[in-house]
């Protein structure tokens, strides 16, 4: 691409690695053992190492051992340490001691041109370098592929790392590949003895999980989409080297599966041809399992392809040695990668290949000892590639059977649709046995399970499909319950104009006495309260009395929950949608566990107990997660994590939306997670991240909604977070208008966001646009009407409320222009978010606090008590956007803040800070910086050399400079020492040209 790609996750491990330089100039020297497979990022680490290192005037020494080192030269990652010490750093910079050193030879002299060098001389000697070089300066040393170095290098880091003690300025780093050290490998002795080591720490590495997966996906790929990132990260299993490489394969236009002749299979292959042959012979047996085996059937198995018995242990360790196979938790033998196994198994031919097949089916049938469910697995997966329908139908139901006991609905959906799938190919004889409509509906009832819900509609479809309605009318209407449920989730349209459940209360209405009938109402009563109708009050009580008169505890559950929807604002509304979570506990009906509290959630919601809201949501997910059930774990916990968002508990946040992301589902509460998703990262700063995460929300919610609907909500926050206020005033006046008459409590909520939206476009410092500005809030203001109140207040426990009010009233001023009120209002605003524990809106509220002391000229101490309480509380929350917010405005003002400094590498370019740059002429300035061509930062920033040359214009034209060269040598300048607040000078305001 041109330019060294930004590392992606690792946060833990960069910060472990910083503390450790930060200990090495703090005389505490350290040794840090980096380990992972190959590709993991052990190398790409180390580069973030030594460029920080680098910037903070280290002595850096990195050597690399190679595949042939240990067989053709001793010392070789360390003479290659020291030419590349040498080579960097000009004389004056390497010290007294070695500053007329030329070559290696000058700096250890037993180096020198000899093949056979004394060990015991170069060891003392390479170690007299070191600590001479940390007397200097704090020294790193950097030894990267560990497991191929030779015994002579190994030896001189022990004595370095044994010779490790307080006083001493260094840092030594080394990494290595845990797969690569099969039985025997000299590296387990050198570990064994260094590990034990007080100053030693070994930092393994684990694969990214799909949220890094899916920001690597974006850095690389020239155009993203999350269903791509989806496929990558399934095929990659998270290794950072693999993602890299499907993602330059799907860009030039190939799918993610591994074709024949392209790079990524000949580099997965790269190391498989080094395997002896009776390995190779072994992974290709392994690979036409389809699945992890046992270690005696494998074996067994590979005897009857001609390796002998002898040979298979030997042949099995070189596989695992090189990273090819491993051991699983269970103990099986499998690939250390998905793609291993199809790349391995496409080496073969197809008659060879059918002929594995045929020898794993007897296997699996004769084999003794072994898991049932390992044995249906199997065979599924065998009589399918022989085309044997029959057997593959009978296995695959088995399999099916096995999996539900386990509680694996994913899995069990997998082998149901291949069973389903071979319906038409059964015999005569097999097909007469088959239960059609029972298949088809347990098959859409696993689908449904495993998050897959558009494969449910259509599986109940195919059963309510081979019904007659005349003849089991209560069996169509148990069908079509959650087909209709199913629909108003996938459909655009709205929930009542295409629904099913006219049919389903059609069918029920000669049953009037029946469960069913109790849940039809229930489930027409939640749709009409979702679209405002009238009626649903009475359809909810209705199926409260019918379930009650009956006893059925489930449809009571229901009953209570949806009442509850129509109940909002008030304490019978809580107490029914309480009652009902009680009773879905007790039933243990993880759907209705999750559904009944977020029901309660919205209750809490309306009344301004967000907290409550927030506590009552995270208990259920992890009650419904801990079950295995992860459809409805997410269905809640998407709700729970924008509470956490809300309520300043960001990281909270991350950690669910994380965790929900890595269930892979594809539907709408996986929509939901991408919502709570792109909030997060537009709030961080991250817009590139949450366009993508809103992009596949887009795709998995085609809908927008006025009530419930958390895409909305982040359709309007992307909108200001990108700087298209006008595009968020669009949104909320096309909506806010079914809100009102849905639910009062929701339009308000948009209501403040479209006053925030209309204060940014006022203050843009166009008079089109705030007239513009000021008419639009206007006509949402009516579309919003004055009945009931606004922000209506919902009793003591209520804080929410007033807390929106207050920031409504505030961002109102700056859209009118009330100059005079601001400071008043802003004021009113702060505290009111504190008592409400918003702390993102408390943070956003003292800078427009502190902005408007310093317009009105109203105190400038006060301004930077609340200006350093804002930028604390924002780096406190990893809001970037407004902690560099909070800089500018101090800069501009000349004002010196106390507390914590922001991340200067998301930052704005401090000598430029008064100038009025955009996010992407901020971007390009410190690539200029760099130093950086046109093309490279096109590369870097998904953007043509053309319109670099564009922005670069503008800098040019902003700053005054007339060359790239100028304009960077200005920005690399010192940023001018702000002046020292001691004095109410209110003579100094802020710029008016500066807005926020």
């Amino acid at each position: 691409m041109g330019v060294e790609p930004r590392l992606i996750g690792r946060l833990l491990e960069r910060t472990q690695l910083a503390s450790g330089l930060e200990s090495a100039v703090q005389a505490e020297p350290m040794a840090t053992l980096v380990c992972g497979e190959p590709g993991i990022g052990k190398t790409a680490l180390t580069r973030e190492l030594v460029t920080l290192a680098r910037a903070r005037d280290f002595h850096v020494l990195s050597g690399q051992c190679l595949r042939f080192g240990a067989d053709v030269t001793g010392f070789l990652p360390l003479s290659q340490a020291l030419a590349s010490w040498l080579a960097r750093t000009n004389s004056s910079a390497r010290g007294a001691h070695f500053a007329d050193a030329r070559a290696v030879g000058d700096l250890v002299p037993a180096l020198s041109g000899s093949t056979a060098a004394d060990s015991g001389s170069v060891i003392l000697q390479f170690g007299s370098v070191i600590w001479a070089l940390c007397q200097d300066r704090p020294t790193l040393l950097v030894i990267e592929d560990l497991h191929w170095a030779d015994p002579s290098s190994l030896n001189v880091l022990s004595y370095l790392i044994a010779g490790l003690t307080e006083g001493q300025r260094l840092h030594v780093h080394v990494t290595y590949r845990d797969t690569e050290l099969g039985e025997g490998h000299r590296l387990h002795g050198w570990l064994a003895d260094v590990s034990h080591m007080p100053s030693v720490r070994r930092l393994p590495l684990s694969r990214l999980d799909l949220w890094q997966t899916e920001q690597l996906v974006l850095q690389h790929a020239g155009s993203y989409s999350a269903a791509l990132a989806e496929r990558i990260y399934e095929r990659s299993g998270g290794n950072p080297y693999l993602i890299e490489l499907l993602v330059a394969q799907s860009g030039a236009g190939e799918d993610v599966a591994v074709g024949r002749g392209n790079d990524l299979r000949e580099a997965l292959l790269a190391t498989w041809h080094r395997l002896s042959p009776a390995a190779r012979t072994v992974t290709q047996v392994l690979a036409v399992s389809g699945r992890p085996v046992s270690y005696s059937l494998l074996s067994g198995l590979v005897e009857m392809t001609g390796v002998g018995a002898t040979q298979f242990k030997p042949a099995l360790a070189n596989a695992t040695a090189q990273g090819i196979t491993l051991d699983t938790e269970s103990g099986d033998v499998w690939f250390r990668h998905p793609l291993l196994a199809e790349v391995v198994g496409g080496t073969l031919s197809a008659p060879e290949r059918a002929s594995l097949e045929l020898t794993w089916i007897t296997a699996w049938e004769s084999a003794v000892g072994v898991s049932e469910r390992d044995r249906a697995n199997h065979l599924a997966l065998h009589y399918a590639a022989v085309q044997d329908a029959d057997r593959c139908f009978a296995w695959s139901l088995r399999a099916a059977d096995e999996a539900a006991q386990i509680n694996a609905p994913g899995e069990e959906y997998r082998h149901l649709s291949t069973a389903v799938g071979l319906l038409p190919a059964l015999s005569a004889e097999a097909s007469d046995q088959v239960d059609a409509v029972s298949l088809f509906t347990r098959a859409a009832s696993a689908a449904e399970l495993a998050g897959e819900y558009r494969e449910a509609q259509r599986q109940y479809q195919h059963a309510l499909d081979r019904i007659d309605r005349h003849r089991e009318p209560l069996a169509a209407a148990r069908i079509l319950l959650p087909l209709a449920f199913l629909q108003d989730n996938l459909e655009a349209s709205s929930r009542l104009s295409a629904s099913l459940l006219p049919q389903a209360l059609q069918l029920t209405a000669a049953f009037p006495l029946s469960e069913e009938r109790a849940i039809c109402l229930s489930h027409l009563a939640l749709d009409e309260a979702w679209e405002g109708v009238g009626a649903a009050a009475a359809h909810a009580e209705e199926a409260v009395r019918l379930a009650e008169h009956l006893g059925a505890p489930k449809a009571l559950a229901w009953a209570l929950a949806v009442r509850s929807q129509t109940r909002w604002y008030t304490e019978e509304g809580i107490a029914d949608a309480a009652r009902a979570v009680a009773m879905a506990e007790e039933l243990g009906d993880t759907e209705l566990v999750s559904r009944s509290s977020v029901f309660l959630s919205n209750n809490y919601e309306d009344t301004g107990q967000w907290a409550a809201a927030a506590e009552v949501t995270r208990k259920a997910y992890l009650l419904v997660r801990n079950k295995g059930q992860h459809t409805h774990a997410a269905n809640v916990g998407c709700i729970a994590a924008d509470w956490f968002l809300e309520l300043g508990r960001w990281d909270e946040a991350r950690a669910m939306i994380r965790e929900i992301l890595s269930f892979q589902q594809s539907n709408r509460w996986a929509g939901f997670s991408r919502c709570v998703a792109a909030r997060l990262a537009g709030l961080e700063g991250n817009l590139d991240a949450a366009a993508m995460h809103l992009q596949r929300a887009r795709e998995l919610i085609p809908r927008l909604t006025a009530v419930g609907d958390l895409r909305l909500v982040s359709e309007v926050h992307f909108a200001i977070a990108s700087g298209d206020p006008s595009l968020a005033l669009d949104l909320v006046e096309q909506h806010i208008g079914d809100a009102v008459r849905v639910q009062p409590g929701a339009a308000d909520e948009y209501l403040h966001y479209a006053a925030r939206a209309a204060g940014d476009l006022a203050e843009s410092g166009n008079s089109a646009l705030t007239h513009e500005a000021r008419t639009r809030l206007r006509r949402i203001e009516k579309l919003r009407g004055d009945r009931p109140p606004l922000f209506l207040n919902r009793g003591p426990l209520d804080l929410v409320h007033p807390a929106l009010a207050s920031l409504y009233a505030a961002d109102r001023s700056r859209c009118v222009g009330d100059l005079g009120e601001q400071t008043r209002l802003w004021h009113a605003a702060v505290a009111a978010t504190e008592r409400a524990g918003l702390r993102y809106e408390h943070a956003r509220a003292l800078y427009f606090l502190g902005h408007a002391l310093l317009t009105q000229r109203q105190g400038r101490p006060a301004a930077v008590d609340a200006l350093s309480q804002s930028r604390a509380q924002a780096i406190d929350l990893g809001a970037r956007p407004l902690a560099r917010l909070v800089e500018d405005l101090a800069t501009q003002a000349h004002l010196r803040l106390g507390g914590p400094v922001p991340d200067t590498n998301t930052g704005s370019t401090q000598p430029l800070a008064h100038l009025s740059l955009t996010r992407r002429e901020r971007e390009i300035l410190r690539h200029v910086v760099a130093g950086e061509t046109y093309a490279q930062i096109a590369a870097a920033l998904f953007i043509s050399p053309k319109t670099v040359s564009v922005h670069v214009s503008n800098l040019l034209r902003k700053s005054g400079t007339s060359s790239r060269i100028e304009l960077a040598s200005l920005a690399r300048q010192p940023a001018k020492e702000p002046a020292v607040v001691g004095h109410a000078d209110d003579q100094h305001g802020i710029p008016e040209t500066h807005r926020p």
